[in-house]
């Protein structure tokens, strides 16, 4: 039997187990009954027809919380997405799921989304849910990491953290949403490209955020700024994870590069995800 067929048989097995699937977290289908998490990774969760997973993160001052979900799935079969909350039941934003795979087959999935607390403690919702109709099984994996403003990221942190690299081996920060409270950047700029495509160095989360603060000081009432493709989470091109690259190879690599666009007031009320228009 060829390797694709194969995949594809034991892809559709994990799929369709997950159809009757109801992990240990049960129930945590809405944020009241959401499931508390600590750092680090759980296993062997699943999604169900009609089912959606509730989890709550709290973060301390000046941390960066990452919450991701992997898992394999056939194309659009078994996609699974993910969205965060604020306190306050407000939409921060969702995965903006990438459909154009070219990969064949398509092997795994992942979807991370990251929040930022600048001024006081602060507490998240993250919702995982299939695509209308998808099942499927996933782990998710849970990160903190501290984080402060500055124009000089080695001040603060070790410069191998600064770079991405540690030990070597990439590790880099998924862009945060902005903390509208901070008094720094406040809702200075807007993440509008797919989760899996906004991994960065933690020097260039500093260095745009810091610049975005001087522009908003000589300029005020400066529209946000938004934030395009930078990385994947293994440091690779935008694109490369599907086989459809995005830009050209190598100009995105290791979290250094970032596409930035300041789009019109007009163009935002009319397309709030501009992917989607």
């Amino acid at each position: 039997m060829k390797k694709s067929v194969v995949w594809t048989v034991a892809s559709l097995v994990v799929i369709l187990s997950s159809c009757g699937f109801e992990d240990r977290f049960e129930p945590n289908d809405d944020p009241s009954t959401a499931t508390h998490l600590e750092v680090g990774t759980e296993t062997d969760l699943g999604i169900s027809i009609h089912d959606q997973d509730w989890f709550q993160l709290g973060l301390q001052d000046s941390q960066i919380g990452t919450f991701g979900i992997e898992y394999t799935h056939l194309g659009s079969l078994g996609n699974l997405n993910l969205s965060v909350y604020n306190s306050n039941s407000d939409l921060l934003g969702d995965s903006l799921y990438n459909p154009y795979n070219l990969c064949l087959p398509p092997v795994n999935g992942e979807d991370y989304l990251s929040v930022l607390s600048l001024s006081g403690n602060k507490e998240f919702f993250f919702q995982v849910f299939g695509a209308p109709g998808a099942v499927n099984g996933y782990n998710l994996n849970v990160a903190l990491a501290p984080y402060s403003d500055g124009s000089d990221c080695s001040a603060e942190y070790d410069s191998d953290d600064c770079l991405g690299l540690v030990d070597n081996q990439i590790k880099l920060h998924h862009f945060p949403f902005p903390d509208p409270d901070d008094g720094f950047v406040e809702n200075g700029y807007l993440l509008e490209t797919y989760s899996k495509y906004r991994w960065a160095r933690r020097e260039v989360i500093m260095y745009l955020r810091y610049a975005l603060y001087e522009v908003q000081q000589q300029f005020p009432g400066t529209s946000p700024l938004g934030i395009i493709d930078i990385s994947q989470h293994d440091g690779l091109t935008p694109g490369m994870d599907t086989c459809n690259l995005r830009h050209p190879e190598t100009t995105h690599s290791q979290g250094g590069n970032i596409d930035v666009a300041l789009l019109s007031d007009r163009f935002r009320q009319q397309c709030p995800h501009y992917l989607r228009c």
